[in-house]
C-alpha cells in the first residue's frame, strides 16, 4: 500500500487502485511508519509528500517490484511440462491383482510420463460406457466388431470336481485336465473336452457311489 500512495502521491488514488477505501489505505500506512519508528509520508489537506525515509523506503520497494515483475515476466514464458498421458486399462480384478498391478512399478519406471488407471472389469467391454482405453479380459466372448484384438498368454483351464467324485480304485485324484494343457478358445475346447470326458467322470462318479464290499 505505501508504495502505491508514493507512486500517486495520493490516498484517494491509491485507495482506487487497490480497491479500498481511504481510511483502511491511510490506516495501514501509519501502521508501518509506526513499525519502522519514523514519518514516511508528510499529509496535508491538498497534497502528500514524501519524507527522506519514505523516499529511500519507495525506492527499494520500487526496486523490488520491478525484480518480481521481470522475474514472473521470465517464469511465464518458460512452457509448461507436458502433462502426463493417462491411460486407463479395464481388467479383470483376479487377473489384475496377481498379474497386472505387481508389473505397474516397473512401467511407471519405464514409462514416467505415462499414468496407468486400473479399473475392475469383466466380460464384452463398452469402451463408451466404461470410459477404458483398453480392456484385458478372458476369451470367453465375441469381441465386438472394429476392436482391434491382440492375444496377451494363453490361459490353462481345469474342471474341478469335489474331491469325492474323482478318485480312483485306491483313494487316488484322477487328473481330469493335463496340467499344462493350454486352451485357444474356450468355446471349442471346453465344450469339446467335457464331451469327451463326460462317460469318464460318469465311470468316476459310478465308481465311489458303490457300497465298499
Amino acid at each position: 500500500m505505501f508504495e502505491a500512495v508514493a507512486r500517486h502521491l495520493s490516498f484517494s488514488a491509491a485507495a482506487d487502485e487497490l480497491a479500498l477505501t481511504h481510511g483502511a489505505v491511510s490506516k495501514r500506512v501509519s501502521a508501518l511508519e509506526a513499525k519502522c519508528g519514523v514519518r514516511l509520508l508528510e499529509r496535508s489537506s491538498r497534497k502528500v509528500a514524501l519524507t527522506r525515509a519514505g523516499q529511500l523506503l519507495w525506492a527499494a520497494a520500487a526496486s523490488v517490484l520491478d525484480q518480481l515483475d521481470a522475474a514472473w515476466q521470465t517464469v511465464a514464458a518458460v512452457p509448461a511440462p507436458p502433462s502426463p498421458q493417462r491411460i486407463v486399462v479395464s481388467c479383470e480384478r483376479s487377473l489384475a491383482l496377481r498379474w497386472l498391478i505387481p508389473r505397474l512399478a516397473e512401467f511407471q519406471g519405464r514409462h514416467p510420463d505415462v499414468v496407468v488407471h486400473v479399473h475392475a472389469g469383466g466380460g464384452a467391454p463398452d469402451f463408451r460406457v466404461d470410459g477404458a482405453d483398453l480392456a484385458i479380459r478372458r476369451n470367453d466372448f465375441v469381441p465386438a466388431s472394429g476392436l482391434q484384438v491382440e492375444p496377451l498368454m494363453p490361459e490353462a483351464m481345469a474342471l474341478v470336481l469335489a474331491p469325492a467324485g474323482c478318485m480312483d480304485d485306491e483313494g487316488a485324484y484322477l487328473l481330469l485336465w493335463p496340467r499344462h494343457a493350454q486352451r485357444s478358445s474356450v468355446h471349442e475346447s471346453m465344450v469339446q473336452w467335457l464331451k469327451q470326458q463326460a462317460q469318464a467322470v460318469q465311470v468316476a462318479l459310478a465308481r465311489n457311489a458303490k457300497p465298499a464290499q
